[in-house]
């Protein structure tokens, strides 16, 4: 099955050279989870490949109304490109912005599931118990498993703890 393409078309991107400001055609599309740059439209074998997961943050270039570049940076790397349009670059902006939200939205979601199915059942079940008596059964728990020393204080214990209770409260 071929995966949803959520833009394309070209762009000009500025090339790897340190020394130079040189921006190159480039036809690119964001496909499924990735943003492909190619150097001619009907290409096969991308350039680059860039995972919207990696992405830190997309921007317009500057903040002139007729801003035609934008920039992304991923993995410690920073990206320009520029559309022929100001819209155009908006809308590339916008699409990849909201595709970025939207991984994010999926991957917490992901975590929580994973973290409430991996909560033990008498987390899960501390209503029948009442709040009070089940964070006492939780602490004398962690007691139990770290008798010895006394003074040192577990917080990542304690935070544990926490968060198990707001997931339990859901």
């Amino acid at each position: 099955m071929t995966e949803k393409v959520h833009i394309l078309g070209k762009l000009m991107k500025k090339s790897n050279n340190k020394y130079k400001f040189q921006m190159q055609e480039r036809y690119v599309k964001v496909q499924g989870s990735n943003l492909y740059y190619y150097k001619k439209e009907n290409d096969e074998k991308e350039l680059g490949l860039i995972s919207l997961e990696s992405i830190e943050f997309i921007r317009p270039y500057d903040r002139s109304i007729d801003c035609k570049k934008f920039e992304l940076m991923s993995d410690n790397r920073l990206y320009i490109f520029a559309a022929d349009t100001a819209y155009d670059a908006k809308q590339w902006v916008d699409t990849i912005d909201n595709l970025l939200i939207e991984t994010r939205e999926q991957q917490q979601l992901a975590n929580r599931a994973k973290f409430i199915a991996e909560t033990p059942l008498r987390i899960r079940l501390f209503d029948e118990e009442g709040i009070d008596s089940f964070y006492n059964k939780i602490q004398s728990d962690l007691d139990e498993i770290y008798p010895l020393d006394l003074t040192v204080k577990h917080y990542s214990d304690e935070i544990t703890l926490h968060l198990h209770l707001d997931y339990a409260r859901l």
